[in-house]
């Protein structure tokens, strides 16, 4: 990916949490709409970012690792507590504007100040929660707030004006076919489907064990100056509430994101959510609607990550500690083996070892995932029951 070089060292989301937490000035110059703005903070990602990153005195930075404020009054509570203790020395006009109100509406108090151009679908998901009574970790439930993957294009398209060259995409989808690139000479769509991508990643908050997970769309062709630039946030948890076995947290909040990358697909907007029910009130306005108003379409071209990103997601059987190290093929690290993975073997006709090990479709689910349920990110355009 284009951009910084130490973007690459410690995963794409922590570099940009770093900038966030050293104050880049990059910052305070964003549009509204670049998610990029806040790394975990959902529901402010679009406006409130420069005013969590630019506080002055390290007892307020505590601030900036406060997700879903609208929704948390401990949070928010917190929060005036760390502004108090920091002096209020710091210039974020809707923050100061936050933590000054009294304890009780906060919700009202929040949207009242932090105006965010979507509404993003509360999707309930299993979570670790602490019982007190029993003193131990059990599964329990909450919402998580996702930005709909076709309502963040069409806003993207219409309202940010950020529009790929009709040219370019046309290039981009005869390119991959002169290539021989199964996924386009295969793909139902057409060469006018505007690529995007899906990109995950953790990051640390100080403590290495202190992780969130987010989760963010990009649009393929698009290459700014600055890759986070380009990085528009579809969700953000902490992972130490997520009940990963058998994919349980992520799979409804993956489930949405493919039902909605569905409907960029085929560019209307939904008469239902994703499980055939009827949509909240404030989603019912643009029912059954062009996405957008010339009729453009979009298409998932990319699941981007790291190796753990993938081997979580897909639920792959190996790990980036595995002996096998490729999810693709039968390589291995191992010298003694002809399919080791480095082994290039230029003056070999036959070319490595590894290469007469790749894998089918076939092959890949029945070798490579792990038993038990498929990642949502393979499902078919149906809904999801």
């Amino acid at each position: 990916m284009p951009g910084d070089e130490s973007e690459d060292e410690d995963g794409l989301l922590q570099h940009m949490l770093e900038k966030i937490s050293d104050g880049d000035p990059w910052l305070s110059e964003c549009e509204p709409g670049h998610t990029v703005d806040v790394v975990v903070t959902p529901l402010l990602s679009f406006h409130v970012a420069s005013d969590l990153i630019e506080l002055r005195n390290p007892a307020s930075q505590k601030l900036w690792k406060m997700p879903e404020l609208a929704t948390r009054p401990d949070l928010f509570t917190r929060a005036i507590v760390y502004a108090n203790e920091a002096g209020h020395r710091f210039k974020g006009k809707i923050i100061s504007k936050l933590v000054s109100y009294k304890p009780g509406n906060f919700a009202r108090d929040f949207f009242k100040n932090v105006k965010v151009p979507l509404e993003p679908t509360a999707v309930t998901v299993p979570i670790w929660e602490f019982n007190e009574h029993h003193m131990e970790w059990r599964v329990g439930s909450t919402t998580v707030p996702v930005l709909d993957v076709h309502e963040l294009l069409a806003y993207i398209h219409n309202d940010l004006r950020l529009q790929c060259p009709e040219d370019k995409v046309r290039q981009y989808w005869q390119h991959l076919r002169s290539c021989g690139m199964p996924f386009a000479t295969n793909h139902p769509g057409s060469d006018s489907h505007v690529p995007f991508s899906l990109y995950g990643d953790e990051c640390s908050l100080g403590d290495p064990k202190d992780k969130v997970t987010a989760m963010f769309l990009t649009l393929t062709l698009f290459k700014p100056k600055k890759v986070r630039l380009g990085q528009f946030l579809l969700f953000a948890m902490k992972d130490e509430y997520m009940v990963h076995d058998s994919l349980a947290t992520m799979t409804p909040i993956l489930k949405h994101i493919v039902w909605s990358a569905n409907l960029a697909f085929k560019g209307h907007y939904p008469v239902t959510d994703a499980f055939g029910n009827s949509l909240p009130a404030s989603k019912r306005r643009k029912a059954g609607q062009l996405l957008v108003p010339d009729g453009t379409k979009f298409a998932c071209s990319e699941i981007r990550g790291d190796w753990k990103w993938h081997e979580r997601i897909l639920r792959l059987r190996h790990t980036p500690v595995s002996k096998k190290v490729c999810f693709m093929c039968d390589a291995v690290g191992d010298d003694n083996c002809p399919a080791k993975y480095y082994d290039t073997c230029d003056d070999d006709a036959d070319g490595p070892g590894w290469v007469s090990t790749e894998k089918t479709t076939a092959q890949f689910i029945n070798e490579k995932v792990r038993p038990g349920i498929l990642s949502p990110l393979g499902k078919a355009d149906s809904p999801f029951k």
